[in-house]
């Protein structure tokens, strides 16, 4: 696994290279380390799931850097989203997934999780390549979650390289609000307060 510094340009245009030739990035997101790789490349992403030990049927996280990209991965996606104020932040939203993305990012579940993170590195990736990118926790599954470099020695037999952004200091992961329902729904307690997230959200 090669150390890569956050921060860099020449690192973030190596890390995209990889990402492109269907390798995995290790990258430091607003919580935890994620797993980075192409999700239009089904290769990468049956890598990714080798490298986590995961259930096909629990779908992959998305990672976006703007509110354009989530309408080439999402549908019904309620109308003024983008000025309630949440994102970029800690908040995986579930939409209904659009057709064409592959069963297995969605879990076969007709839903695609999505999140836009505060941090920069992947804003950086997200941008260059053109394209979302895989966020799921950097670990085996059942296990906990990275929080710097040292912690991905578990999985780093299965990683390209790992973009190095210090030890970061979230201990929740985020929170997962499913809007695929007539009524948001808190799937999971994290980061952010879901009462928080419901004052924002129109009525």
């Amino acid at each position: 696994m090669k150390v890569l510094a956050a921060g860099d340009p020449a690192a973030i245009a190596e890390a995209v290279e990889m990402i492109r030739d269907g390798k995995v990035v290790a990258i430091p997101t607003d919580t935890f380390y994620g797993l980075a790789a192409d999700p239009l490349s089904r290769e990468a992403v049956q890598r990714l799931i080798e490298i986590k030990q995961r259930d096909e049927g629990k779908g992959i996280l998305l990672l976006v850097s703007s509110f354009q990209m989530i309408h080439r991965y999402a549908e019904s996606i309620p109308e003024g989203f983008e000025r309630w104020g949440v994102w970029p932040g800690a908040v995986t939203f579930l939409f209904r997934a659009r057709g064409e993305l592959m069963p297995v990012l969605t879990g076969s579940s007709g839903r695609i999780g999505l999140r836009m993170p505060l941090a920069p590195t992947v804003t950086s990736l997200c941008e260059t390549l053109g394209h979302a990118i895989t966020g799921t926790s950097a670990n085996r599954t059942g296990e906990e979650p990275a929080r710097d470099v040292a912690g991905l020695d578990p999985i780093a037999g299965g990683i390209e390289a790992a973009i190095d952004g210090g030890r970061l200091p979230s201990s929740l992961p985020s929170t997962i609000i499913d809007l695929s329902r007539a009524a948001p729904a808190l799937v999971r307690a994290g980061a952010v307060d879901f009462q928080y997230l419901l004052e924002r959200m129109p009525r």
